[in-house]
C-alpha cells in the first residue's frame, strides 16, 4: 500500500510540475508578444548605428560612438535584467500589470428627464401667444402616437385583470333584478288598464295617475236634484277594523281620493296608512302609505301630483313620494322644532316663492315647514290668551295677568290674499291670526282673544272668500265652525282699526291685526257634527257630515230653505271627515267608522 501510495504521490507531483511549466510558458508568450509591439531601447540604438554606418561609411568616432552605444545599451539590458531578479517591474511588466488590473467596465447611457410642475393658468396676451405648430410640436407623444397605423394594430391588447366567480355572480344577479323589476312594472301597469277596460268605458285605459295630467277627464254629472252614491272604496285585507281619519282629493289627477286611516288594534298591524284610491279600480288601492304613526291629516301637494303629505299622532309630518314606495321620505323631528302632541290640522299655502306646508297642533303651536325640508320649521308662533284679573283698568295701575296656552281642535286656511289663518279651540271657542306672523316669526307667543263659539269641542272649521263687485270695500271672509253640540255656525270675519289706547295686553312686539268675528246664522242638526267644507267652484255652497251617517249640502243664498240635500249611508255608520272635488266642484268625498269612502255626486237642475 506504501508503494501505491508513493507512486500516486508522484504522478501528482509530476502533473503540478507539468501544469507550472505550461503556466509559465503562457506567460513568457505573453511577454514576447509585448516586447514585440514594445521595442527595447538597445534594438532602437542598433538600428541607427547600422543606418548610419551605410550611409557614412566606416568612421572610428562613429565605431567608437556605436560601441559605446552598444555598451551603453548592453549595461541597461544587465540592469534591466538585475531589476528583474532583484523584484522591481520593468516597463513590459507594467504594461502588462495595467493590462489585466485595469477593469473593462461599460458606463451606463446618461438618461434625461424632463421634470414639469403644475401651475396655475394664465390667460395669454396678443403678444404671448405662440404658434399651434410649434405647440404641437412640443408636446410629448405616447408611444402609441408614435406607431405607424399598422403597428398599432399588431401590438397586443392591454392588460384586463381577469373576473372572478363573484363578480360574474354578483352581474349576474344584478340583471335578474333588474329584468324582474321591469316585469313587474309591466304587470301592474297591465292589471290596472285592463280593469279599467272592464269594469267602466273609458276612452283613454293608458291614462297614467302617477305622472303629472293637464288634461281634463271630469266624470260626466247625470241630471236632476239631490245627491247620489256613485262609488264606495272599502278592501277587507287592507282597512279591516280601521276608520278614516281624513280624506282629501288629488289636485292633478280627477276621481284620486287619499284617505287616512285610524292604527288597527292586531298587534301585527301597521299604525299609520294612507291609501291612494282611483275610481276606476274599486277592489284595492292603487297605492298604500305606511309609516309609524297614526296619521289624522293628509293633503296632496299642489305643485307635485305625486307628492303627498300627513300630519300623525305623534306629532310628526310625514311626506310619501309615491314613486319611491310605501314608506316616507321626509319626516318632522321630535326634539329639534317638530310638534310634541297629534297634528289636527295640516295645509299647503302657494305663494309666489313656492308651496309650504302649514300645521297645526294641539300642543298650541302653528308651524309654518318648506315642502322640501322638514328638519326645522321655517316658522312658528305659539297661541297664548291673557286673562285679566279685573274686568276695568286704570292708567298706569298694575294688574295680575295669567296666560294660558290654547289648545286647537282645528285649522282651516284663508284661500285669499288675506291669509288668515282660522282655529278651532277644544274649549268651544275660536281665533283668527296672520299667516304672515306665521311664515315669518320664530318660536315667538301669539296673544289672541278667543271668541266663544259652541258649548264645546269644536270639532271642524273652513274659511271661504266672498267679494261682490258693486261693493269692494264690503269684502269679508265667512267662516264655518262645527261642534259637539250639533250646530252649525255661520260667522263674518273683518278687519278693523285697532285702537291703541283700548289695546288689553301690552306688548313690544308688532301688534296683531284687529279681526272681529259676528255670528250671522245657525244651522241646527240631528246628531253631532264632525266636519263643514265649503264648495271651492260655488261659493255659496257648503257640505256637512254628523253622526247619524248622512251628509248635508246647504246653500246661504236661500235664507227661506238653506238645506239643498241630504242622504244616508247604507251602514248608517258616523261620517268623520268630507272634501269637495277641487276642480268641479260636484262630487263630495266622505268616510267614517265604517273604514269605507263614499263618493256622493251633487245633482244640479
Amino acid at each position: 500500500m506504501s508503494s501505491q501510495w508513493k507512486k500516486e504521490i508522484a504522478k501528482r507531483r509530476a502533473k503540478l510540475l507539468e501544469l507550472q511549466e505550461r503556466r509559465e510558458q503562457r506567460r513568457k508568450g505573453r511577454v514576447s508578444e509585448l516586447s514585440v509591439h514594445c521595442p527595447r531601447q538597445d534594438e532602437k540604438f542598433v538600428d541607427v548605428d547600422s543606418i548610419l554606418s551605410e550611409l557614412l561609411g566606416p568612421n572610428e568616432n562613429l565605431l567608437l560612438t556605436s560601441s559605446k552605444t552598444a555598451e551603453v545599451g548592453t549595461e541597461s539590458i544587465a540592469f534591466k535584467q538585475r531589476e528583474q531578479q532583484h523584484g522591481r517591474p520593468t516597463l513590459a511588466q507594467t504594461e502588462i500589470l495595467s493590462l489585466i488590473q485595469q477593469p473593462n467596465i461599460t458606463l451606463p447611457k446618461r438618461q434625461q428627464y424632463n421634470k414639469s410642475v403644475q401651475v396655475d393658468t394664465v390667460q395669454q396676451t396678443d403678444e404671448e401667444e405662440t404658434d399651434p405648430n410649434d405647440i404641437a410640436n412640443k408636446t410629448p407623444l405616447s408611444e402609441q402616437e408614435r406607431l405607424p397605423q399598422q403597428e398599432q394594430k399588431d401590438l397586443p391588447p392591454a392588460y384586463e385583470p381577469p373576473t372572478t366567480n363573484k363578480q360574474l355572480r354578483f352581474a349576474e344577479e344584478s340583471e335578474l333584478e333588474e329584468k324582474q323589476l321591469h316585469i313587474n312594472t309591466f304587470l301592474r301597469t297591465a292589471k290596472k288598464r285592463a280593469c279599467r277596460a272592464l269594469m267602466q268605458n273609458v276612452a283613454n285605459i293608458f291614462a297614467e295617475f302617477n305622472i303629472d295630467d293637464e288634461g281634463d277627464e271630469g266624470i260626466e254629472v247625470d241630471q236632476g236634484m239631490g245627491l247620489t252614491c256613485t262609488t264606495e272604496f272599502t278592501n277587507e285585507k287592507i282597512v279591516q277594523n280601521r276608520a278614516v281619519n281624513g280624506v282629501a282629493y288629488s289636485l292633478k289627477h280627477d276621481g284620486s281620493i287619499l284617505a287616512a286611516y285610524t292604527s288597527d288594534t292586531s298587534f301585527s298591524a301597521i299604525n299609520g296608512l294612507v291609501a291612494a284610491w282611483n275610481p276606476h279600480l274599486l277592489q284595492a288601492p292603487e297605492y298604500t302609505l305606511q309609516c309609524e304613526s297614526e296619521v289624522i291629516t293628509i293633503a296632496a301637494s299642489p305643485a307635485h301630483a305625486h307628492i303627498v303629505c300627513g300630519g300623525a299622532n305623534n306629532g310628526q309630518l310625514y311626506i310619501w313620494d309615491i314613486r319611491q314606495g310605501p314608506l316616507p321620505v321626509l319626516s318632522s323631528s321630535l326634539l329639534f322644532g317638530g310638534h310634541s302632541m297629534p297634528v289636527c290640522g295640516l295645509q299647503y299655502s302657494s305663494s309666489q316663492a313656492g308651496s309650504s306646508i302649514i300645521s297645526c297642533s294641539t300642543d298650541g303651536t302653528v308651524k309654518s315647514w318648506e315642502s322640501t325640508m322638514l328638519t326645522r320649521p321655517a316658522g312658528e308662533i305659539t297661541l297664548v290668551h291673557t286673562e285679566q284679573a279685573s274686568n276695568y283698568q286704570e292708567p298706569y295701575a298694575s294688574t295680575n295677568a295669567t296666560q294660558s296656552t290654547l289648545s286647537p281642535s282645528s285649522m282651516a286656511l284663508c284661500k285669499s290674499n288675506k291669509g288668515y289663518i282660522t282655529v278651532g279651540l277644544e274649549n268651544g271657542c275660536m281665533c283668527t291670526t296672520s299667516l304672515l306672523d306665521v311664515v315669518t316669526q320664530t318660536d315667538t307667543q301669539k296673544h289672541l282673544d278667543p271668541t266663544p263659539a259652541h258649548s264645546c269641542f269644536v270639532t271642524g272649521v273652513d274659511i271661504s272668500s266672498h267679494f261682490d263687485p258693486d261693493a269692494p270695500s264690503m269684502e269679508s271672509d265667512y267662516v264655518l265652525t262645527s261642534g259637539l253640540d250639533a250646530v252649525v255656525r255661520l260667522w263674518s270675519l273683518r278687519e278693523e282699526a285697532e285702537d291703541s289706547e283700548t289695546t288689553s295686553v301690552p306688548s313690544e312686539e308688532s301688534t296683531p291685526l284687529s279681526i272681529s268675528s259676528k255670528l250671522l246664522h245657525e244651522f241646527p242638526h240631528e246628531d253631532i257634527v264632525f266636519d263643514v267644507k265649503w264648495n271651492p267652484i260655488d261659493t255659496d255652497i257648503w257640505a256637512s257630515v254628523d253622526g247619524n251617517g248622512c251628509i248635508r249640502t246647504w246653500s246661504i243664498a236661500n235664507e227661506t230653505k238653506p238645506m239643498l240635500a241630504k242622504a244616508t249611508t247604507r251602514e248608517e255608520s258616523a261620517l268623520n271627515r268630507l272634501a269637495w272635488e277641487p276642480r268641479y266642484g260636484n262630487h263630495i268625498a266622505c268616510g267614517g267608522l265604517s273604514g269605507k269612502v263614499h263618493v256622493y255626486q251633487k245633482l244640479s237642475g
